[in-house]
């Protein structure tokens, strides 16, 4: 997710007026309020509002900055989330820790029409437990007139070491996408659990460091990128529609080598006190009509097709990078607590060097 303008943690704490009920046994409880938790900026506040008018259930919105963040938070226990959007890798961690309860397919009858990258995703392949919300890719958002074509095609995630674009590029603030340009292009799989593979990106980082001299940022890429601050930053796709949006002097390329699918997805916790008011929330973000209002306020790609294309033949059809590319060699992001400990660890020594 990476991914969004995001804020600190903020929202009213507010306790849902049901009981613990699973959504089984909830399916005709009538609820009068749930509880969402997202990212901040990730979704459109009207649309939460007609929601609420549609159905007569209040929505207490929270928001988290990062997916560690929401994770501390709900797990602490203190408010009782009926929604939550985490991240891929979240999800992953979540399921595995058997804290999120399967969901109801017979209350979504608009979970249909996905794009087939976000379909049968490694951390959930039935979709049993998750909805696709938001996808994309992470890649390189350029400035087309200072950027050479041919660099960017020739050298794929390697252009971040060339001296050319010396003092010239931003790098994202996050072990996990700082540490994939590195392993893809060694030949490495971004989810390698091998030190090696690790020290050599590690190496391969320093390098970079080195030879280019970038700038470490995280939500300040989009504002900085507009004004052409940088020639060249590692960002998500999502980032990179609304900053062409702004200067059309921007694009967007992902490397042959591959990249990360990152999928977003609203997923009902197993202690949520409404669940039922929370399949609702979720069928209703999935209407395509609804997500594609949604996905044109926040400016990434949803996750149905249908909206997707229609966004893409309009408001987006100025970016031909809207709708994500993918390749065989990209993947997505797979949780693991003793190598995230690693990257964690040698990402704090290379970015002071």
């Amino acid at each position: 997710m990476k991914k969004i303008v995001l804020t600190s943690l903020a929202g009213a704490l507010l306790l849902t007026a049901c009981g613990n009920k699973t959504a089984t046994t909830e399916k005709q409880v009538s609820c009068k309020s749930i509880t969402v938790f997202n990212a901040t900026e990730y979704m459109k506040e009207s649309l939460v509002e007609k929601f609420e008018k549609d159905t007569g259930i209040d929505v207490v919105y929270e928001t988290f900055d990062s997916n560690e963040a929401m994770y501390t938070k709900f797990s602490a226990g203190v408010t009782k989330y009926d929604v939550i959007i985490p991240s891929d890798y979240m999800i992953q961690n979540l399921i595995k820790k058997d804290a999120l309860q399967k969901l109801d397919k017979a209350q979504l009858s608009n979970a249909k029409g996905f794009f087939k990258a976000v379909s049968a995703p490694s951390f959930d392949e039935k979709l049993e437990y998750s909805m696709p919300y938001m996808w994309g890719t992470v890649g390189l958002i350029y400035n087309k007139n200072k950027v050479s074509q041919a660099d960017l095609e020739s050298q794929g995630w390697g252009i971040l070491k060339n001296p050319k674009y010396k003092e010239r590029i931003f790098v994202y603030d996050s072990e996990r996408d700082g540490f994939m340009p590195a392993l893809k292009n060694l030949g490495y799989s971004l989810n390698t659990t091998n030190i090696d593979e690790i020290n050599k990106a590690t190496a391969w980082l320093l390098e970079m460091n080195a030879a280019t001299k970038p700038v470490y940022v995280t939500d300040q890429i989009q504002d900085s990128m507009v004004s052409g601050e940088k020639d060249i930053a590692i960002g998500y796709s999502g980032d990179a529609n609304l900053i062409i949006s702004q200067n059309n002097e921007m694009a967007y390329f992902t490397p042959k080598e591959g990249t990360n699918i990152w999928i977003d997805a609203m997923v009902v916790p197993k202690d949520a006190p409404c669940a039922s008011g929370a399949h609702k929330f979720i069928n209703f973000f999935l209407d395509p009509k609804v997500m594609e209002e949604n996905a044109e306020y926040i400016g990434y790609s949803p996750s149905i097709e249908e909206s997707a294309q229609a966004l893409a033949k309009g408001v987006f059809s100025n970016i031909p990078t809207y709708i994500p590319t993918t390749r065989e060699t990209d993947e997505v992001f797979v949780h693991n607590e003793e190598i995230k400990k690693v990257l964690s660890d040698a990402w704090l020594k290379i970015k002071v060097k």
